[in-house]
């Protein structure tokens, strides 16, 4: 090739591809491998080296043919990529005891393509061309090019549908505030200059939910100063005995923040609005606990509640440990998808409250324990032995949702006094469950996989056939590295990190890979022509006689 190019450059001839200028300066009688070639042959003035250049010339029309396959790739890798992201915003969730985790459903590409090649070749293509329709592999590749694109317009729409269902987050000059109502059987109405009032029945909170169309929490302009330190008036029912209340939050843009209203007194938090991204059916909680040292059971008797008559409230180890109906005061601290523990490292107390920090926690019914790590302070690689662990007596808390954010708050009843024995909670949801089901994902799996088979399997086979026996290797080599340069497209696309929303992303995969199709379309048209190698070489051993 390189002497091909540097006589066409030198040459004023033209011929009809540049490779034959290759033979401007080629002596056959003084070229080791026509030497052999002729050795070889009873036929004399045949030039070997005519054979290998048309060999050539026909890989290289091949390889143009699959300069646009890099874009299929680029677009199949997102499976492993770009679709799991999407699916853990997805609810995995296909019956109370089934689920398909995000990873789980490539599994459908694997599955689907063994079940469709025999469909393919033994139904498909045999009625397309009962139809009239001649079927070639690079038609086969521009429908499988087509198909593509209608994956990523598929998987752009439940993109844009689970958009919809995802929490809004405040900007950096508003921020979002909620509160949560625990005064006992009150109801509360909640004021504030220039808002209009909220009401909150008893343990129940302010909501945002885009599904169910609830907007109740209050949107504070922060950039006015004013709003900066926002004053709010809570009123109960005149039935409840309690007397009006008054409290300021100072409030930050871009933040959630959450009020507890509870005749203990009034506390505010920060929240998380991070939604799980393991994929591993989680929703996040936090646990707010506004409990003296005074009301716990007496078995408690560590760290800051050492002196039961303090005023402080409870701020050492806590954990949630998966319900049990036969054993429900078990606490396995080595299994570690049923048992979440938060240290005095994780806790923050604030006046009469402890908060403690945003742990991802698999679905499931659990109960709320007081932990006293004997030999370590936290961890899953403790065994029951090295850690007390003394129950909430009737706190059963359901995380039900996956992808959700909760918050769960802890207080004495409100008629308990002194025992212990008598608890209340609030489960708040900061940020409402996944809705839409993951199953939405598999039109745009089966699409892929149709896709698959149109380009990959007909590409290969398409490659291998028009090249030369000599060169069917080197054929495969070329394809392999169109799988590579697919790889780098995805590589340099991340880098530059073009995309903030998944959905436009996943559109302009489509629009791209279409016009990348139309592209290969054009070049089967007008510049592919299909080579028979068992006649060409013929034909070329004919034509080296003759000269």
């Amino acid at each position: 090739m390189q002497i091909a190019i540097r006589n066409a450059i030198r040459s004023k001839v033209t011929r009809e591809h540049w490779l034959e200028h290759y033979f401007d300066t080629h002596h056959c009688e003084k070229d080791k491998d026509c030497v052999v070639f002729t050795r070889e042959r009873p036929t004399k003035n045949i030039c070997g080296q005519k054979a290998f250049v048309k060999n050539v010339e026909a890989l290289l029309r091949v390889t143009v043919m699959l300069l646009p396959v890099p874009m299929f790739w680029a677009l199949y890798d997102q499976q492993g990529s770009k679709w799991v992201v999407q699916a853990v915003s997805m609810n995995s969730q296909i019956t109370s005891s089934f689920s398909l985790l995000p990873d789980q459903m490539s599994t459908f590409n694997s599955i689907l393509i063994m079940a469709f090649i025999p469909v393919f070749q033994l139904i498909i293509y045999p009625t397309v061309q009962k139809l009239g329709i001649h079927i070639t592999p690079l038609r086969k590749m521009v429908v499988g090019g087509i198909f593509g694109s209608l994956a990523f317009v598929s998987c752009a729409i439940v993109q844009f549908r689970i958009n919809q269902t995802l929490p809004n987050i405040p900007s950096t000059s508003t921020a979002f505030v909620s509160f949560v109502n625990l005064y006992d059987n009150c109801t509360l109405t909640l004021r504030s200059s220039n808002f209009p009032s909220r009401t909150i029945a008893f343990n129940k909170s302010l909501l945002d939910d885009k599904v169910s169309d609830v907007h109740e929490i209050y949107r504070i302009d922060v950039d006015n100063v004013e709003n900066r330190n926002r004053t709010f008036e809570a009123i109960p029912m005149q039935s409840c005995g309690h007397s009006r209340a008054h409290f300021t939050i100072m409030l930050q843009g871009g933040r959630y923040y959450y009020g507890i209203l509870s005749p203990y007194g009034f506390v505010y938090n920060e929240a998380n609005l991070a939604k799980p991204t393991s994929g591993q059916e989680q929703s996040s909680v936090n646990i707010n606990l506004l409990l003296p040292c005074s009301v716990l059971p007496e078995t408690v008797e560590w760290g800051s509640c050492r002196n039961r008559l303090t005023t402080q409230v409870y701020s050492d180890g806590i954990a949630l440990c998966r319900y049990k109906k036969n054993s429900p005061a078990l606490c396995e601290p080595y299994e570690p998808s049923s048992f979440y523990a938060w240290s005095t490292k994780d806790a923050k107390s604030v006046a009469n409250a402890t908060f403690y920090t945003f742990k991802d926690v698999k679905i499931g019914t659990y109960g709320v324990y007081y932990i006293h790590y004997m030999n370590t302070t936290s961890g899953h690689h403790s065994s029951r032995r090295q850690i007390t662990a003394v129950p909430m007596q009737g706190i059963v808390v359901n995380i039900n949702g996956i992808g959700a954010v909760y918050s769960l708050t802890i207080q004495p009843a409100n008629d308990a006094g002194t025992q212990y024995e008598k608890l209340m909670w609030n489960m708040h949801t900061v940020v409402p469950a996944n809705d839409v089901s993951i199953l939405w994902q598999v039109p745009q799996y089966i699409i892929i996989t149709a896709a698959e088979i149109l380009i990959s399997i007909t590409g290969l086979e398409f490659a291998y056939s028009q090249a030369a026996p000599a060169l069917k290797s080197v054929v495969q080599a070329v394809w392999l590295l169109t799988v590579a340069f697919g790889d780098i497209i995805i590589i340099i696309i991340e880098v530059l990190d073009l995309f903030h929303n998944l959905a436009t992303e996943m559109l302009i995969y489509a629009i791209v890979m279409l016009i990348v199709t139309f592209l290969f379309a054009l070049l089967a048209i007008f510049y592919y022509e299909y080579v028979d190698f068992s006649k060409e070489q013929e034909h070329v051993l004919m034509e080296s006689e003759a000269s």
